[in-house]
């Protein structure tokens, strides 16, 4: 698909935000959050006059924030993209561009980040679009040079008018064994005589889809897709795995929730799809709206395997509502041992859930639209789920204003804060959508918040990601002796530097991090009473 470019601005801003470190055990469970947690609200782009949908988020493995969004000017589609280099507190324009087609109309836009370092940056867009005039369904996937500020044009070559919906995911700070420098995959489903859902996947960083593969038919009707990554210490080698709809007809409102996953590769052939909400009869053909993550990182669940968790929306019928329920395995790669459970239904209708795994917590984060209270909550739960119908609620609302008609919140994983965050729409007062951002800033119990530590030390590290060279940027604002130790996710010290002479003011520290085995890691800093530990990834 072509653009057709109206403007275009680029500025870089360089700011470093701190942030809590959570706690971390040696089986990767974490610990209780601690109550002082919070939101900030950001609109992406103050343009009262635009009617913004589709909102998208994605972040580099540096730390950059890419978000995107719709909207209509003239009777034609526009799609903007913007950049913030400060953690989501602010946001410049990169680019805003039309479809140069009147009668096309976006249904969904997503976006991943790709590339081995800043100067070969992509985003790679799937777009499902609606054709009004033709009356038909088109899906796309465009790859947008960071670097040049420039489209590159659709990489998916299927000119089929009747892609209904397509989702597309990434491998991230983990690149699957094989790819170069990382993988990306899209799956959609297409209605020719009958449904079809395909997958196709690139392994040269989304330069090309070197596979395209048919995974499911049906003769009934598919609805949603999903998709995403995973990977784990036994499972170095990465797969994707895949989730959707299917319904009766066109027309009805419920279904089944069917998954299946790439194996043994990313781009090996796919595994019998197995439908998920048979597992509870209070589920069986009584869902919606999926959404899925998988465990993804160097270390394995207590399975000895990977967790895969699907979330939807779950018809209540004694309440004539809606709850978020789901299902998930901790066999995702070995088995198809699926559990289900639900939230606590309170007799709210809870709509359009979305769910990311936080390699860095080891913990998957959940977000949905309240429709009763008009809140938009974020809640997380161990990669393990030993009690996985408790998730743990970090905000009952992070939205500070309540117009919200439908936001379909979008939680991703922020690789600078090393947190979730999430976009989403409100409704502005002359009815145009308002497309937002929110990243929580967590302080867990048993570790001092900036605001405790910030009249002693500051600690920044990068590059974070890295695979040579670890610099430690710490600030004192006192002359003192200082303790520094890495722990590996095992909570092994693996280094340590005791009574390190520090000066007053900026210290720069190196160390040596390539004979290091590619994963997470944990460097705390030791300063008299006070301490902080920040996270860092070798790759």
């Amino acid at each position: 698909m072509c653009f057709r470019i109206l403007s275009i601005y680029l500025l870089l801003i360089f700011s470093v935000t701190l942030y809590g470190q959570k706690n971390h055990d040696a089986n990767h469970d974490i610990s209780r959050l601690g109550s002082s947690s919070s939101f900030d609200n950001v609109v992406l782009n103050n343009q009262p006059g635009q009617n913004q949908r589709n909102v998208t988020i994605c972040s580099f493995t540096n730390g950059w924030l890419f978000a995107a969004y719709t909207h209509i000017l003239n009777n034609v589609e526009y799609v903007t993209v913007l950049k913030s280099v400060d953690n989501g507190h602010n946001w410049i324009l990169l680019s805003d561009v039309s479809t140069d087609t009147p009668s096309w109309r976006f249904k969904k836009l997503q976006m991943v980040s790709c590339g081995s370092d800043t100067s070969n940056l992509y985003l790679l867009f799937s777009m499902s679009i609606y054709d009004t005039g033709g009356g038909f369904y088109l899906g796309f996937v465009d790859r947008f040079n960071v670097n040049t500020i420039s489209w590159e044009g659709d990489i998916l070559n299927d000119n089929s008018r009747e892609i209904y919906d397509i989702s597309i995911a990434g491998d991230d700070i983990f690149p699957a064994t094989g790819s170069n420098p990382c993988s990306i995959a899209v799956v959609y489903f297409k209605r020719y005589q009958h449904d079809s859902i395909y997958y196709c996947v690139s392994g040269n960083g989304g330069q090309s889809f070197t596979t395209r593969r048919n995974i499911a038919g049906t003769n009934k009707k598919f609805g949603k897709v999903c998709l995403s990554y995973g990977r784990s210490l036994s499972y170095p080698n990465g797969r994707y795995f895949a989730a959707w709809e299917e319904k009766e007809t066109d027309t009805s409102l419920l279904g089944h929730i069917y998954t299946s996953h790439s194996e043994p590769n990313f781009n090996s052939i796919f595994t019998t799809p197995v439908c998920v909400d048979i597992v509870d009869p209070a589920m069986d053909n009584r869902v919606r709206h999926p959404a899925i993550a998988t465990q993804s990182g160097s270390f394995d669940n207590d399975n000895s395997d990977l967790t895969t968790v699907i979330t939807f929306e779950q018809y209540k019928e004694t309440d004539h509502n809606f709850n978020i329920g789901g299902c998930f395995n901790k066999k995702g790669v070995t088995g198809s041992s699926f559990q289900s459970f639900s939230l606590n239904a309170n007799g709210h209708n809870k709509l359009t859930p979305d769910i990311a795994f936080n390699p860095y917590d080891s913990a998957f984060v959940l977000t949905y639209f309240d429709s009763t209270d008009f809140k938009l909550p974020f809640l997380f739960n161990s990669f393990n789920l030993l009690s996985p119908g408790n998730w743990n609620f970090l905000s009952q609302g992070f939205n500070i204003n309540l117009n919200l008609s439908s936001p379909k919140p979008s939680i991703r994983i922020d690789h600078s804060l090393q947190n979730g965050m999430v976009s989403w729409i409100e409704e502005g007062s002359s009815g145009n959508g308002i497309a937002m951002f929110s990243s929580p800033l967590l302080y867990p119990v048993g570790i001092q918040n900036e605001s405790t530590i910030k009249d002693s030390l500051t600690l920044k590290l990068y590059p974070n990601p890295t695979s040579a060279l670890l610099v430690i940027d710490l600030q004192l604002f006192k002359p003192h002796l200082v303790n520094l130790s890495i722990f590996n996710e095992y909570s092994n010290e693996i280094f340590a530097e005791k009574m390190l002479p520090c000066k007053l003011g900026y210290n720069f520290i190196t160390i040596d991090v390539s004979s290091y085995p590619k994963g997470m890691y944990f460097l705390t800093i030791t300063c008299g009473e006070n301490h902080t530990t920040k996270k860092f990834i070798v790759k």
